[in-house]
């Protein structure tokens, strides 16, 4: 033993149960930094590093291979006298069990700053591992799937718990306590822990206390209590009696009193003949809690002997499981029981194996029951007292459940929040519990708490009803139920409700600008969202091929909701399977499925119905030549069929100004009736701010896209669409955001697209999350309860619909305040901070106004001499009249619309109008003080209105191309006799500076320039700079940069050069060529489609020091990327690069025989270039291009076209 260390017992016996499968149990008492989790666990394996670790080996070895990294250092350890140390870029420690375990693995670590490293701790089952650490952030990261992602917890400088889960069911991680991350695919044992796993950025990292437990030792049968819980009996549901909203016309379910197994209510279940067998389902309750380790699943069902299959499903966050319970055969009551413990007989998708092995309040199932009559045979079916029976641990066997007595939780105004509570009691002993409950609203404020006893027998449950008190004002609420016992306690329970108003009936209608990316359902119409997507009957409506859409017809319960509550429905069709075809092969199948397209719409004339033509075709690699296909060929058809038929086009994912100036310039705007887009905001986009994100804001963004629409359609507008948009609130996303945020954001998105008056409908992507550990875009949760986003969009209907834009107000940059005059001609102001609190001031021409919050609250508001001082949040405000109607006076009005200034290029305008609301004649100058660089033709206008009239006065804009204006906003005053009250004399407009159309232009030269990276031959002279280099949304980079393109006969010539920032160091660390990562430096990369084909293309990457690599990709329409293959070509290009202190510059050849061009004949190329920026210290990565096309989208590359056939290079 190295060192003459002694081993502890401890350490004997563990590396006896490693190396001989011994059932050694060791106690190991859990300190009170540790997880509940592992409360009454048996230790199998412990190791508290205070003696050498050699069963760990060592599996990765790092840079320091001279020292070994098994090394106990005594620094602040957090038990006993040692740790293990972590340090520099040392290997990687592993443990591994010579047997599989269900268990847990526990153990402490912590991570002195600076945190600019990378050190993770894996646990798994071999490659299927969790992992939990520090990735050069100062949040922890964690890695499922192998994805990495950034949760949401701070890394400190204090010692932190590490809980990893393979105890069955979904594989959890925790990080002091709080659930981080699951992997709901991974494995549910472990045989392997990994510590310090690092990408060669490790850094310090210190180790203690490690523990290995095995749950099933831990909960053998004689450590568990089986305990039986009532699901559902039908007796506390809302509307008994009533028929709930249908999922087929042919099959109805509701709660009835005709019959019931016991007490006065079961549901039932009752199927029309059918023509064949089918199944249908319904979902009774998305609320199943099946706590512990279910054992058995029990139902009462009243059969009518048809002979119907009978089936329970399980929706979990990631797949659907099906429990088929064989035949309705009898007649009248039987009890059927299921075995949890068995395999399911059907997934989906498809699983090897699948049972329920655990549950808990994160991750509670739907569940839904199925039947299938035989065909022709009419069944009716009722269920009654549905009872799992699960073992619950001995140490704590209770269980909470809560639930809101209201459909949905939602509860409508003037009525009170009541709760239904159920305590399981698994001991043998009878217990008075105590359950504290407490409501807090959107903001944060305790507005109820109360308390309640329930007396529950040993080995039994009790329920209690909970009344919270006088009814609540509207908005969102967040109840807390705590399970005390003997003063102490034990468990705790969430719910969330809404309390709304009923909503008037004309809020649906067309001029609600509120939308479902889905179909029409009780959640929707509550919410207030008036667009909703509908399906068919034969398949899915996104893709069906043309002989199922010929035959298809929308589903009757659709078009029922439609009718009945004055819906607009949307029929989403993805991209036809012919879009990706070759173009010799195209035009038969485009007209076939224009044909059924015409059939389809023949079928569906007159209906209120839009199509929805392409969704995110940038995302699948359709090319903007066959974007434009799909629409004329979709007009053609869908037109042919109903001539009023309405089609909305395009659909990008964010705004893709490449592909849509392609596709608009060619005509396509003659086959849409409006443009859709997917304007979505977070991280990834800049800012989930709607305000900041792309570093302009998606108000500005859609202002562009009107105003190129505008350019391509003679001047015309066309209606706009935010066909699909959201949030996801997923904890540990790093695009996510919190469920307030959510609100706020998408409220505030909403309300400035209504600025504009041709913006129709904002399209929000879910309605309800689709599990409790990801994809939680809804505005109700998982388990169907309203998040803060359902009750703001209840607002938006209330207060957006109808109503039409007036004026911006000037405002400070972190202010938004827009004046609408609502359909009863009465004003109302919507207001919001954008980055933390502000103040805000505004005169008004009234004596008193009425505040509406976020949430549906009214406030009164005292004006004070004039004046409305308002203290903003970032949750938008609606502040309207209390008597009469007029609010603020309009005087002067910028109109918000986009404008394109061009470097150097005068003429584009904009409209300001000036009206006079006063008795008075009224004299004054309008005027404005722009920004430096932006210059407004004329500098000021003089203004003559009589009394009530009102004027448009133009201003021309220019900006200097020495001084580029990237975004600015613009206040004109009025400054007039008689003087006007501040804050009316002015208003605000925003303009952006972005390039004109980008063309690639390449000069023919008779003598090739020498390659030493300095542009400096005399040959560069005759090109043309192209300097409009853009990001990836579509504007300016920070620094000035140019491409100058040449070529001969031998090849194509690139000079590239690019500004450099004072005392900025590049990045440019990779030195072999055909470096894969080569991109991550400071670089210029190059993609060469030589024939145009938007399929196969070439792409060169160079570093700022000359370092190559290159790719050949092949048939990227049909097959994916196969970077291992591409990378394997090489070409006998050259590069030459130069670096000053104020710029770099790059000097390329590609010869034309290696990209298959030949002499003698014209080419037309597609041709991208981009400049990855990339700065020592940073790990952002940006990425310019002329026109902002993305590097790979080899669809949008732009023209270039070389003419070979001359004397060129002779």
């Amino acid at each position: 033993m190295p060192r003459d260390k002694k081993p502890k017992l401890i350490r004997f016996c563990a590396i006896c149960w490693l190396s001989l499968s011994s059932m050694i149990l060791l106690s190991f008492s859990a300190s009170s930094r540790g997880s509940e989790l592992t409360k009454g666990r048996k230790a199998l394996f412990a190791e508290d590093f205070e003696l050498d670790v050699y069963e760990f080996t060592v599996t990765e070895k790092g840079a320091a291979k001279d020292e070994d990294p098994r090394l106990i250092r005594a620094e602040d350890a957090y038990q006993g006298n040692n740790v293990l140390l972590l340090s520099g870029k040392k290997g990687v420690l592993t443990l591994e069990l010579t047997r599989k375990v269900k268990g847990l693995v526990e153990m402490q670590l912590k991570f002195p700053p600076p945190r600019d490293y990378t050190r993770m701790i894996a646990v798994g089952l071999g490659d299927q591992e969790i992992m939990l650490g520090v990735n050069r952030s100062d949040k922890f990261a964690y890695v499922v799937g192998g994805q990495w992602k950034t949760s949401r917890i701070p890394v400190t400088g204090g010692w932190h718990t590490f809980t990893f889960d393979y105890s069955g069911g979904f594989t959890k991680a925790y990080i002091d306590g709080t659930l981080v991350a699951t992997d709901p695919q991974g494995a549910d044992e472990l045989n392997r822990v990994r510590l310090g796993v690092n990408n060669g950025r490790g850094g310090r990292c210190m180790v203690d206390k490690l523990v290995v437990y095995d749950t099933q030792a831990g909960l053998a049968a004689d450590d568990t209590v089986e305990v039986q819980i009532p699901l559902l009996d039908w007796e506390h549901e809302l509307e008994l009696g009533a028929e709930r909203e249908q999922h087929y016309e042919d099959a109805t379910y509701r709660i009835t009193d005709d019959r019931a197994h016991s007490g006065r209510y079961a549901a039932e279940i009752a199927i029309q003949p059918l023509d064949k067998s089918q199944w249908r389902y319904c979902h009774f309750h998305r609320k199943p809690l099946l706590p512990g380790l279910p054992r058995k699943l029990s139902v009462w069902v009243h059969g009518d002997g048809t002979g119907a299959e009978f089936r329970i499903q399980f929706l979990t966050p990631n797949s659907n499981v099906n429990y088929d319970l064989g035949k309705i055969d009898w007649s009248g009551w039987k009890r059927l029981e299921l075995d949890l413990t068995q395999r399911a007989t059907g997934f989906y998708p498809p699983k090897s194996d699948w049972v329920i092995k655990d549950a808990s309040n994160e991750n509670t199932m739907i569940m839904s029951w199925w039947l299938r009559p035989p065909a022709g045979k009419a069944t009716t079916v009722t269920i009654d007292d549905v009872v799992l029976t699960t073992r619950l641990s001995k140490v704590l066997p209770y269980v909470l459940y809560a639930e809101s007595t209201a459909e949905d939780g939602v509860i409508e105004s003037g009525k009170s929040a009541d709760f239904r509570v159920l305590v399981t009691n698994g001991s043998k002993q009878d217990k008075t519990f105590v359950v504290d409950y407490s409501l807090q609203d959107y903001w944060g404020n305790t507005v109820r708490r109360g308390s309640r006893e329930i007396a529950v027998e040993g080995g039994r449950y009790g329920v209690a009803e909970i009344n919270t008190g006088n009814p609540l004002p509207s908005g969102w609420y967040s109840a807390r139920f705590i399970l005390a016992l003997n003063g102490k306690a034990i468990t705790n329970f969430k719910e969330s409700i809404a309390v709304l108003r009923p909503l008037p009936a004309t809020v649906f209608c067309q001029e609600n600008p509120l939308g479902h990316y889905g179909g029409p359902n009780r959640q929707t119409l509550k919410a207030g969202l008036s667009d909703v997507y509908v399906g068919v009957d034969n398949g899915d409506i996104r893709k069906l091929p043309a002989e199922k859409l010929r035959r298809a017809h929308i589903r009757e319960n659709d078009l029922n909701m439609l009718k009945k509550h004055n819906l607009t429905g949307v029929l989403l069709y993805y991209a036809p399977p012919w879009a990706f075809l070759p173009d010799d092969e195209m035009d038969t199948a485009a007209q076939e499925w224009a044909d059924a397209f015409a059939e389809f719409a023949a079928a569906h004339k007159g209906l209120p119905i839009f199509y929805k033509i392409l969704s995110e075709p940038n995302n699948v690699g359709i090319s903007p030549e066959r974007c434009y296909s799909v629409l004329k060929y979709a007009h053609e058809g869908i037109t042919r069929g109903d001539p009023d038929a309405k089609i909305i086009g395009l659909n990008t994912s964010k705004f893709d100004w490449g592909r849509q100036k392609v596709v608009w310039s060619k005509g396509g705007l003659n086959y849409v009736h409006g443009v859709g887009v997917h304007p979505y905001c977070g991280a990834r986009h800049g800012s989930a701010k709607p305000e900041r994100v792309h570093g302009i804001g998606n108000l500005m963004n859609m202002l562009r896209l009107d105003d190129m629409i505008r350019r391509y359609n003679q001047g015309e507008p066309k209606p706009l669409w935010a066909s699909e948009v959201g949030y996801d609130t997923s904890p540990g996303e790093p695009h996510a955001v919190t469920i307030r945020e959510q609100a706020d954001y998408m409220a505030r998105m909403v309300i400035e697209f209504k600025t504009m008056d041709n913006f129709r409908n904002v399209h929000y992507h879910m309605f309800r999350d689709r599990s409790t550990e990801s994809w939680q875009w809804g505005f109700f949760n998982f388990h169907n309860r309203p998040k803060p986003l359902a009750v703001a969009f209840h607002t938006l209907a209330e207060r957006m619909t109808g109503a039409s834009w007036l004026k911006s107000l000037a405002t400070p940059d972190n202010v938004r305040a827009y004046l609408f005059a609502q359909p009863d001609g009465k004003q109302m102001l919507a207001a919001w901070s954008v980055d933390g609190p502000d103040k805000f001031s505004v005169p008004v021409q009234c004596a008193a106004v009425e505040l509406m919050d976020l949430m549906g609250v009214y406030h009164d508001i005292e004006v004070k001499a004039g004046t409305l001082q308002l203290e903003l949040t970032e949750s938008p405000v609606f502040i309207t009249p209390k008597e009469g109607a007029l609010l603020i006076d309009r005087w002067v009005q910028a109109i918000t619309r986009y404008r394109e200034v061009f470097p150097g290029l005068n003429g584009k305008e904009l409209t300001v109008k000036v009206r006079n609301d006063s008795d008075q004649p009224l004299r004054g100058t309008l005027l404005c003080d722009p920004p430096e660089g932006l210059v407004l033709d004329p500098a000021s206008h003089q203004v003559e209105l009589d009394a009530g009239v009102e004027r448009d006065f133009l201003f021309k804009l220019s900006v200097d191309s020495d001084c580029p204006v990237k975004l600015c906003s613009l206040t004109f005053q009025l400054q007039s006799e008689p003087a006007l009250p501040a804050g009316l004399a002015d208003s605000k407009a925003m303009i952006s500076a972005v390039y004109p159309d980008i063309q690639m232009k390449a000069e023919p030269v008779n003598e090739a320039p020498v390659l030493d990276g300095k542009l400096e031959d005399a040959a560069w002279s005759k090109a043309r700079q192209i300097t409009e280099f853009l990001d990836q949304s579509g504007f300016p980079t920070d620094r000035r940069q140019s491409l100058r393109l040449l070529y001969d006969t031998k090849g194509l010539y690139l000079g590239l050069w690019s500004e450099k920032m004072p005392g900025e160091a590049l990045l440019a660390e990779h030195t072999q060529r055909d470096d894969p990562n080569l991109w991550q430096d400071e670089c210029i990369e190059i993609f060469l489609d030589p024939n145009l084909d938007r399929n196969n293309y070439f792409q060169f990457v160079a570093n700022l020091k000359g370092v190559q690599t290159d790719y050949k990709f092949v048939d990227t329409k049909r097959t994916k990327r196969d970077w291992k293959q591409a990378i394997k070509w090489n070409a006998g290009w050259k590069v030459a690069g130069f670096e000053t202190d104020d710029h770099w510059s790059a000097e390329v050849f590609i010869p034309w025989a290696d990209i298959g061009v030949v002499a003698g004949k014209a080419y037309k190329m597609g041709l991208n270039v981009s400049r990855t920026h990339a700065v020592v210290g940073d790990s952002k990565h940006r990425a310019y291009t002329p026109g902002g096309v993305p590097n790979h989208a080899v669809e949008s590359y732009m023209p270039l076209e070389v003419d070979l056939k001359g004397q060129v290079g002779k």
